[in-house]
């Protein structure tokens, strides 16, 4: 009976201290710069990033898993179920871009799981639209897509071509490749919506020990500092009102991970 209160109890604690589902979605490799040929391991992880949990290859979830490389664009094979959720071979000298995509899939938070949502990812403009319409007290639908990327290149590789868009509904485009020799350390880029400039948003650059933040301008450019030479995780997330009937809102969620 002790044993049960003090497990109801650190279950109560642990519901105040995560309220909200995890929502950062990104791709991790056991290797970021492997030699010409060598097996790579591709690791799905959610959580706060950097800090997650393992998501095993679900084909009910998955929209898209690719490399793009000098060899064009060809699938990520794996095991249902497993993690890692995938693997392949690093057979190019060169850059290449790990991508994945998932289905949309649905939640309904209450007001107060919400709100927090929205102030944790920065979403003030949302806050605002339902402060207008006189909701900010009500629950809300969302549907939601997650886009990861996660960069590599092979030992060995020379000259960098430029940073190639995958076409992803909401992605972050570094200017220059993050991986190559002569990066330093100074991040620029653009985030895209269905292909154009998405001004306004957050966007996060974290590692293990940093944190950093910064907002797209107008044209969707932003620019990061990196403090140090680390596995970084981007992220940013656009939020709009939805025309489907079945839910409030539509949310888009992006990252990019490399390794310098």
């Amino acid at each position: 009976m002790k044993t049960q209160l003090i497990a109801a109890a650190v279950v109560a604690i642990l519901g105040t201290i995560c309220p909200l589902p995890a929502h950062d979605f990104w791709i991790e490799l056991s290797d970021y710069s492997p030699d010409p040929g060598a097996p790579v391991k591709v690791f799905l992880k959610s959580g706060h990033a950097p800090m997650g949990e393992p998501v095993p290859r679900l084909a009910k979830a998955l929209a898209q898993f690719v490399l793009v490389s000098a060899d064009g664009s060809n699938p990520v094979p794996g095991l249902a179920g497993k993690d890692p959720a995938g693997y392949f071979r690093a057979e190019k000298i060169g850059p290449g871009i790990v991508a994945y995509s998932t289905q949309p899939r649905f939640i309904t938070l209450d007001a107060k799981k919400f709100d927090t949502h929205l102030v944790q990812e920065g979403l003030d403009a949302i806050r605002e639209l339902r402060a207008k319409s006189g909701t900010s007290q009500a629950p809300a639908r969302e549907a939601y897509t997650k886009y990861a990327k996660c960069l590599l290149r092979t030992k060995g590789a020379g000259e960098n071509p430029p940073m190639p868009v995958v076409g992803h509904s909401l992605e972050i485009v570094p200017d220059a490749d993050p991986t190559a020799a002569d990066f330093d350390g100074k991040l620029t880029g653009r985030v895209l919506f269905q292909g154009a400039a998405a001004p306004g948003l957050l966007v996060s650059a974290s590692s293990q020990s940093t944190s950093l933040q910064t907002r797209t301008d107008q044209d969707g450019r932003f620019q990061i500092p990196l403090a140090r030479s680390a596995v970084w995780v981007v992220k940013t997330v656009r939020m709009a009102e939805s025309t489907d009937p079945t839910h409030d809102w539509e949310s888009h969620w992006a990252s990019l991970v490399f390794h310098f």
